[in-house]
């Protein structure tokens, strides 16, 4: 069974379809992503209409402009007790262009950590061209900050590793598939299967051979085939790995999906 760990799933017209296309293929169980409070709206009723699916609850940093920072906090806490909200996030820090003020960032990504903290939900974070003051926050949690998951990675080895001994697990997108991603695939084949999880961030990020157009849960196999071959292992035993290192993560999606899985 593979487990698509990131994607968009309230960006589709036809999730029914798109759930089926993905289950053909193997990926089986999906952790949809809210990136704002409104956006959140369209991604929980699909994790109570559909088994297989779970929720995360969080503001992405791209969208901080459009949210209060007064009252986050008591609305991520009250997101957290929903039996299918089973993370925080997506949440992080972005420099990329015309991104939002740095510090607001930071004041807002501060607020998804106390919370996390305080109820043990894991963090789902976005890192764009901000590692220096994400690893900066980081380092002053001093082993007593949250769980997480570095969404989409794209970082250096030294950056992996330092988040994996917090406790923190990668997640590997297509972009490994992509060409000119050497450095990346150099640290796919450095990390030991147990410390990373897959996912397509669907609808965006699609890999070779389908780059450029609309992404897809059933996608994750092409990703999976890729980091298969560069971690020279079958594609069971990577399926087996990033399954029980999500479940690791996220353990409150555990039963949801064992249940679904022993239904069909």
């Amino acid at each position: 069974m593979w487990i698509d760990s990131h994607c968009h799933l309230d960006s589709f017209a036809d999730i029914s379809a798109v759930l089926q296309q993905a289950s053909v293929q193997g990926v089986r169980c999906f952790l949809s992503i809210a990136v704002g409070i409104e956006n959140f709206q369209s991604v929980l009723p699909l994790s109570l209409k559909f088994p297989q699916v779970c929720a995360t609850a969080g503001v992405h940093p791209c969208y901080i402009k459009k949210h209060q920072l007064a009252g986050l906090k008591e609305w991520l806490t009250e997101c957290a007790q929903n039996p299918k909200v089973v993370g925080l996030g997506e949440t992080g820090l972005d420099l990329g262009p015309s991104s939002p003020d740095l510090g607001e960032q930071i004041n807002f990504f501060q607020v998804h950590v106390d919370v996390a903290v305080m109820t043990g939900l894991p963090l789902i974070v976005h890192i764009r061209d901000a590692w220096e003051p994400f690893l900066k926050i980081a380092r002053g949690w001093k082993g007593k900050g949250p769980k997480g998951v570095l969404h989409c990675f794209t970082g250096s080895l030294d950056v992996a590793q330092e988040m994996i001994d917090l406790g923190w697990k990668v997640s590997f997108s297509g972009i490994v598939t992509f060409k000119k991603t050497e450095a990346l695939q150099q640290v796919v084949q450095a990390l030991p299967l147990g410390s990373f999880v897959v996912e397509t961030d669907a609808p965006w990020l699609a890999p070779v051979p389908f780059r450029g157009k609309e992404n897809c849960p059933a996608y994750l196999l092409y990703t999976a085939q890729k980091i298969s071959e560069l971690k020279e292992v079958s594609q069971d035993v990577l399926a087996k790995s990033t399954t029980q290192a999500f479940f690791d993560l996220f353990p409150k999606t555990k039963p949801y999906f064992d249940e679904f899985c022993i239904s069909q």
